[in-house]
């Protein structure tokens, strides 16, 4: 019966779309993090909960080798609040093209018309400055509570971001309305899912050194791209079992309709 159902949802181009949207994550990721920090950090009333939010960030783009990772991104970090009139160029294409290229694969996943590049780029980028507060409030809550009922969320609290963030992005991606029960079903699938090849992950990274030995400090390189491709795989899928129920939903409504045609 699982089976079945994965043989529907699953697409032959999907490893090729993981890996195109994984080739521009690694071009656009130090523009999106110099951006999203940039506005996380003008909002005073968030600053002291900054190193929970990186934190948070690079584990997740990063679950395992994270120091030395961490140092180069903010590095990278640093260096972009100098950026040039060129480098300000380069951000702005490689955002586009990631976006464009995103755009392209949720269009033919639903089916559905693309947007325009405007409206794409504004739908998107909408998005990525909310983010910081949504994070920024996320933390401030989980203090809250804790202060005044003595409740600490903040193990489980990643879980329902990364849940919640999972809902947003897949309830605006396609152009098209999507139904909410849906979205939330799949996108609470979709997290428990990566949260459990997180764990599993980074038991892998820890236990295997081969690719430490093959390729020494580079390692951490490899392991980054082998993360990322593998959060698009989950992502892919869980867009594609969002369109499998859509359009099975579609498919009742227009029997229903010929049904009462026919009466």
């Amino acid at each position: 019966m699982i089976l079945t159902k994965l043989k529907k949802i699953y697409s032959k181009d999907l490893m090729n779309q993981a890996s195109s949207l994984s080739f521009h994550t690694i071009l656009a990721i130090v523009p999106m993090l110099i951006i999203f920090f940039s506005l996380f950090l003008n909002i005073a009333s968030f600053q002291k909960h900054t190193k929970m939010i990186k934190e948070f960030i690079f584990s997740s783009i990063m679950p395992s080798s994270q120091e030395s990772f961490i140092i180069n991104i903010e590095k990278f970090i640093s260096n972009g609040t100098s950026i040039s009139t060129i480098g300000l160029f380069f951000v702005v294409m490689v955002s586009v093209m990631f976006f464009k290229d995103y755009e392209h694969i949720v269009s033919k996943i639903f089916n559905t018309p693309k947007r325009s590049v405007w409206q794409g780029i504004s739908t998107y980028w909408t998005l990525i400055t909310f983010t910081p507060l949504g994070l920024g409030l996320s933390f401030y809550l989980s203090n809250f509570l804790f202060d005044n009922w003595q409740l600490n969320i903040v193990k489980i609290l990643p879980f329902f971001i990364i849940w919640f963030m999972m809902f947003v992005v897949i309830l605006i991606s396609p152009n098209k309305k999507l139904k909410i029960v849906n979205v939330a079903f799949v996108s609470l699938l979709a997290s428990g899912t990566w949260y459990t090849l997180k764990n599993a992950f980074v038991f892998y990274v820890t236990y295997n050194k081969t690719y430490t030995s093959l390729y020494g400090s580079f390692s951490t390189f490899m392991f980054f791209l082998m993360w990322i491709y593998l959060s698009w795989i989950i992502f892919l899928y869980a867009l594609n079992f969002i369109a499998y129920l859509e359009k099975r939903r579609d498919n009742k409504k227009k029997s229903n309709i010929t049904l009462e045609k026919d009466i």
